[in-house]
């Protein structure tokens, strides 16, 4: 016991020590007021809204960021990585030119087969939303490319205040009650973050203009090759496990359901999302700077992730055990559901949420295709027996239970796989 005491205070201190303390505070601070709004009002929502609409906004968006994967070739990722803004400017603007015309594109193939896809989708809810998927692939994707673009600058208060003004605009659009709220809200919380980031990135973007041109955009996009070849599939097969999950459910069992499980979901992320991400955003800069200059990574990602395991043990054992006052006090006793689901998920959130932060070291270290064929087996074989115990079964909870079981061996095999191929560069800088 008296181990454990001396490692959380250890971990105490690097975190308010460690070189990167101050950009993890203003990214913290400011997420955790993005976070506090969407869980302030959640107790509101759940008394309007049904789990069937949750189970339609979840839909909603969970298709919207799959399509967002694919559409800027994961081009956005590089974009911190290389040491000339010369090189980072172009690569901006080629994710912008993506994703402009994978939205044309995408907006015809909705338009065109509008009636196959509802049948595929199963829900009677998503007639109205279908052709706003795509323009929310669409700002999903710019958000991603402005986010990396204002991480390369060491933007991070511009970062922080964006998703404060999102996490209102969404929140005051959702607690107005109308019909299709919950959808709406998320989509204008999205444009006004945009518009933020904008405002805080074009006068860099356009002081570097005339470096832009056709001959050393494409020169990146060869440079940076694997992205699309290879990261972006690696982002897909890990969505796969969210967000085709929730496909899943909403065919096999019922939109009411994963309103549930998206409820769930939710009230589990949120340590994820006041911790995890900033300090995420903050390691991943800090990462490629170190490895630009030939520094060992290794001991930095063994701060980050330590401190998070001793933040993650009180965050999700909190609401491991007192999941059912928890869902029946705040959210209301219809959703007291939740609290079985929250059970069977925490390990693996728990895990998830250790290692969401230092994966971004794959892109830093060059091994995208090692991870995406360790990611794409993990995912497929999850989801894959999801798939058939609820279609054998007909039983969420069994089926939670084994996706639960093999995701958080999965996660564990990664972060070493992760820890493993670090070893291997900080030998190099010896």
């Amino acid at each position: 016991m008296r181990l454990k005491v001396d490692n959380f205070r250890f971990l105490v201190q690097q975190i308010r020590k460690s070189e990167f303390s101050k950009n993890s505070a203003v990214l913290l601070g400011g997420t955790f007021l993005a976070q506090l709004i969407p869980v302030g009002i959640s107790p509101i929502l759940t008394r309007i809204y049904s789990p069937a609409e949750f189970g339609v906004l979840a839909l909603f968006v969970s298709i919207a960021k799959i399509i967002s994967v694919f559409i800027t070739g994961r081009y956005e990722s590089a974009i911190v990585l290389p040491k000339e803004d010369k090189g980072g400017v172009n690569l901006l603007f080629v994710c912008l030119i993506l994703t402009f015309v994978s939205f044309v594109l995408l907006t015809a193939f909705s338009l065109f087969f509008k009636s196959s896809l509802l049948a595929l989708l199963n829900s009677e809810g998503m007639e109205q939303w279908l052709p706003w998927i795509p323009f929310t692939a669409l700002l999903m994707a710019m958000i991603q490319v402005l986010n990396n673009w204002l991480l390369r600058n060491k933007k991070f208060k511009a970062l922080s205040s964006g998703k404060v003004v999102q996490a209102i605009s969404t929140g005051g659009v959702q607690v107005s009650s109308f019909s299709g709220a919950l959808v709406v809200g998320n989509i204008s919380g999205q444009v006004v973050l945009i518009i933020s980031y904008l405002k805080s990135s074009f006068a860099g973007i356009w002081a570097l203009r005339s470096e832009v041109s056709r001959a050393e955009m494409w020169l990146n996009m060869k440079r940076y090759k694997n992205f699309p070849l290879v990261t972006s599939l690696h982002r897909f097969f890990d969505l796969l496990q969210s967000n085709v999950l929730i496909s899943l459910i909403s065919s096999l069992f019922s939109t009411a359901i994963l309103g549930f499980y998206s409820l769930t979901t939710r009230t589990l992320l949120a340590p994820a999302a006041l911790i995890g991400s900033a300090v995420g955003n903050v390691f991943y800069q800090k990462a490629t700077s170190y490895h630009q200059n030939g520094l060992p990574i290794l001991p930095l990602a063994q701060k980050v992730v330590l401190a998070l395991l001793g933040l993650g043990f009180i965050g999700f054992g909190i609401l491991f055990f007192a999941a059912d006052l928890i869902f029946e006090t705040v959210f209301g006793p219809e959703w007291v559901v939740c609290a079985l689901y929250t059970r069977i998920l925490t390990p693996w959130l728990f895990l998830n949420f250790i290692s969401a932060p230092v994966s971004g070291l794959v892109n830093v270290l060059g091994e995208q295709r090692t991870f995406f064929v360790i990611s794409a087996f993990g995912n497929t074989i999850a989801v894959a027996v999801f798939a058939f115990v609820g279609w054998k079964y007909q039983d969420i909870q069994t089926s939670l239970f084994c996706f639960s079981g093999l995701m958080s061996a999965y996660t564990l095999v990664y972060l070493f796989s992760i820890f493993k191929a670090l070893k291997k560069f900080d030998k190099t800088c010896v």
